[in-house]
């Protein structure tokens, strides 16, 4: 039963990142680059409002990111509810994964290398990341088109450098992310 609950948490992230990105079998680099405060939270999608990921500090680089899926038209003060208490809410379907994430720069493009968070969890998921505003984030999954298998972190790299900018190398559709925390802390 664990098992096909961690397949849904993949799938899960496949929806929100509109289709089954590419995943590789090595990070582009180690966990080297401390968090960004800025990306932890409750983040929901802009124009899907059934799901929402909750982004905390794993460790002094890496972030850890539990997907949930909610019933239609949950308030952000009932989501806030559910993340502050330590009982189990009949509001919550079930959760969907688990995550651990943690930043790489590529020619001053920041990339997620995102994984299950589980032992023997091997794929990394790769996507791009942009802080539009205070709040809001846009991830663009890397995409499923790209082929080639890397065995080291600097061949990634110099892949993703050199084709980054290329039609086919990112998901054609982004995933737009609000920062319910902050709408909660400002009372909206």
């Amino acid at each position: 039963m664990n098992t096909i609950l961690q397949r849904l948490g993949i799938f899960a992230l496949c929806i929100l990142l509109s289709g089954c990105p590419y995943e590789s079998d090595i990070p582009i680099d180690s966990p080297s680059i401390p968090i960004n405060p800025e990306l932890l939270g409750i983040w929901k999608p802009v124009n899907n409002q059934d799901f929402f990921m909750d982004v905390t500090r794993q460790d002094e680089f890496k972030y850890h990111a539990k997907l949930f899926r909610f019933n239609p038209g949950m308030t952000t003060t009932a989501i806030a509810k559910y993340l502050s208490s330590a009982s189990d809410s009949s509001e919550v379907y079930y959760k969907w994964g688990d995550y651990d994430a943690f930043a790489s720069v590529v020619d001053g493009v920041t990339f997620l290398n995102i994984r299950e968070a589980r032992a023997n969890s091997s794929k990394f998921l790769l996507c791009k990341i942009e802080i539009k505003s205070e709040g809001m984030v846009v991830l663009s999954a890397v995409s499923n088109q790209i082929a080639e298998r890397f065995s080291s972190g600097d061949s990634l790299r110099a892949f993703i450098a050199e084709n980054m900018k290329n039609s086919f190398f990112f998901q054609r559709h982004e995933l737009s992310l609000i920062n319910e925390t902050r709408i909660v802390e400002l009372g909206e």
